[in-house]
This record gives structure tokens, sequence and C-alpha cells, in this order.
């Protein structure tokens, strides 16, 4: 669907144990709980590309994707002041690309991430009452890459943090002025092989974080 405005609505597109191809672009909503929220069944060929939109005072999770086959957010896509819940959740979904996103303010993380396939560049993430970027493969594992210019400031939490089985790449971004490491990592599980080009500073409690036998040296 493309170029509606949607005000004070409780879903603004929803949908569960979808099936297809959508397009949800241009789109603008003030006070909707959640603007864009779908489900899957079991993830597959299903695609979904959300670009253009602006999403602002949402009372729960704003972009919400869960059991999902392939997820493209992106374009100028703005976030601004969710109340309740990360400004995006992805979870279950097979392979997302996320590039170009703003998010302004969570009540959470900025963006969290269950397992699959993900590329994160080209977002500006800050002012999260919680983590930048929250990247989870406890369940199932998750292959990342965060790089070209992903901007991750100002949150209350740490900027990136990594948990169970993430491999994958971290370079060339700025995590900067967050309330906790720049980069936390929680269990011996997490591989990040590539962590170059990074600009780390202002954090308050440091730059990296290292627990339960987590490696990080590639970012050093």
């Amino acid at each position: 669907d493309e170029g509606n405005e949607v005000n004070g609505n409780s879903t603004g597109f929803a949908g569960a144990s979808y099936a297809g191809d959508l397009v949800i672009s241009s789109n603008a909503s003030d006070g909707v709980s959640t603007p864009i929220s779908i489900s899957g069944g079991t993830p597959g060929d299903e695609t979904l590309v959300a670009d253009d939109n602006t999403f602002v005072g949402s009372s729960s999770t704003p972009i919400s994707i869960s059991s999902f086959g392939d997820v493209d957010l992106g374009g100028t896509t703005s976030i601004d002041g969710s109340q309740s819940g990360s400004a995006v959740l992805l979870n279950g979904v097979m392979d997302s690309t996320v590039s170009g996103l703003t998010v302004t303010g969570s009540a959470n993380a900025g963006i969290e991430v269950y397992g699959g396939i993900v590329d994160i560049s080209a977002c500006d993430l800050t002012g999260a009452t919680g983590n930048g970027l929250e990247i989870d493969g406890t369940s199932t594992p998750v292959t990342l890459t965060i790089a070209d210019n992903v901007a991750i400031s100002a949150n209350t939490g740490h900027g990136i943090d990594l948990a169970g089985a993430v491999t994958g790449a971290i370079a060339g971004n700025t995590i900067a002025d967050n309330a906790g490491y720049a980069l936390a990592c929680h269990t011996a599980d997490v591989d990040i092989a590539t962590c170059a080009g990074n600009t780390l500073a202002g954090n308050v409690m440091g730059d990296i974080l290292e627990e339960n036998g987590c490696p990080l040296a590639a970012c050093y």
C-alpha cells in the first residue's frame, strides 16, 4: 500500500500467516500503536518491502515482523518516539536488509533481531531507552553485516549488543556517546570475523565488553 496517512488507530498495516509479496511505501502515521505488524507462517518465499515511511508517537513497536522470508526496510524511513518496545523487531526473518532508517527515541532497542541473515547499513539510531542494536542468536543463529555509516549514539544501553550464535562483520560505523559500551558481547559463540574501520568514542562504560568467554579480538 502506498501514500496513506493513518492517525490514532491501533494498527496501521497488519497481517497474520501472510504468504505472498507486500509493499508498504510512502505512508505516514501519528499515534498508531503498531504501524506495521506482519507475521508469516513458515518462512519461505514471501517478501516485504517497506520504504519511505514516517511513524511518529507509536505506543508499541512501530515495525514488527516475524516468521517471514525476505524483508527490505529503508528508503528514507523514520521512526520517532515509540513509547513501548523496540522501534524495529525482526523475529525469525530469514533474510532482512535495513538501510536508510532513522530512529529517534525508542522505549527499548532501536533495532532488535532474533535469528536470520541481516544486513544493516546507512542508518541513524539514537536516543533509545536500551541498546541501539540488539542482536540475539540464542535460539536461531544470526549472520549479520553492520556496515557503511551506521551511526549509533546517545542510547541509554550499549551501542551494539551481541549474544548467542552471531557471526559476521561490523565495519565502517560510528558508535558514540552511549551510556553503556560501544560493543557488548555476552556469550562465547559470538564470532565477528571482520571488525574494522569503526569509530568508538565517548561511550560511558567503555569501548568493548567481552564476557563469558566472548571473543571480539578483531574489534581491537
